[in-house]
């Protein structure tokens, strides 16, 4: 998932994010707790802390997603 700059700009990181998990297929349960990590993300000001914040929390929930798809 990538949330890009200027998409963010013209649309805003809400309806932003809502396309993005639509089309990531993110499970509700998670949907809410990204979304609030997402807006700290947001707000930092230095770049590359936000790109490295963003990485680490979605590679959490894709590793949690795959696990959770191995059980079923």
């Amino acid at each position: 998932m990538h949330l890009s700059p200027d998409l963010v700009r013209s649309k805003g990181i809400e309806l932003t994010f809502r396309e993005l998990v639509a089309q990531a297929q993110i499970p509700k349960d998670d949907q809410y707790r990204l979304f609030v990590q997402i807006l700290m993300v947001y707000y930092f000001h230095d770049e590359n802390r936000r790109e490295q914040f963003l990485r680490c929390q979605l590679a959490a929930i894709s590793a949690l997603g795959t696990l959770s798809f191995e059980f079923y």
